[in-house]
């Protein structure tokens, strides 16, 4: 346990002792042993943790509750609450080093709220099939992000991911948008190869 969160570290070389340390952060319903697979082809010397949610949602974890009919101002307070639980997790797993940030759905939307929120201490955050309501989007240039999304996904429309890196890039901050035609809310292997690139830049 690290500050109250269950933490996975992917058994694999260490980095740098300097470089950042990749935080990884599973969609409603996952968990830390699920995700931690993504990272299995990653090949670059580097330590990965994957945090688990704060909530139980059926065999796995959520970090916020995300019933059907929330609102943009309910989904604010919820996002908001476990962004600011999940930071004190992040800055102590980073040891005084920078992060880079990878999460997936639910995790995706921490990411974007992270990244809008600590730039200083963020390398570089990737947000997979995510969204942000737009009270919480940058007020100020963000951490570098990129943005991974099918256009096909119906559980997260793309234009809601396209919206937030628009808005990421209207205050200066460094934002790339990676379409994936045709497909879901998932993650397939090409989406996982631009993943790997680009964690791999911010090493």
């Amino acid at each position: 346990m690290v500050a109250g969160a269950r933490v996975i570290e992917v058994p694999r070389t260490a980095g740098v002792p300097s470089a950042p340390v990749i935080i990884g952060l599973h969609g409603l319903g996952g968990s830390a042993e699920n995700f931690a697979q993504v990272w299995s082809g990653f090949t670059p010397a580097a330590e990965i943790d994957v945090i688990e949610g704060f909530e139980v949602a059926g065999d796995g974890h959520a970090w916020f509750s995300w019933p059907p009919g929330t609102s943009d101002e309910e989904l604010v307070t919820a996002i908001d609450a476990a962004e600011r639980k999940l930071w004190p997790v992040i800055a102590e797993l980073a040891h005084g080093r920078r992060a880079i940030i990878v999460g997936y759905s639910q995790g995706a939307m921490l990411t974007f709220a992270l990244a809008a929120r600590h730039p200083e201490a963020i390398a570089g955050a990737v947000a997979i099939a995510g969204r942000l309501p737009p009270a919480l989007w940058p007020q100020r240039a963000g951490a570098p992000i990129d943005a991974i999304h099918g256009t096909a996904d119906r559980v997260i429309d793309i234009e809601a991911g396209r919206a937030v890196i628009e808005a990421f890039r209207a205050v200066g901050g460094p934002a790339e948008m990676h379409e994936f035609s045709g497909v879901g809310h998932t993650l397939t292997g090409p989406m996982r190869d631009v993943l790997y690139a680009r964690v791999a830049a911010r090493l």
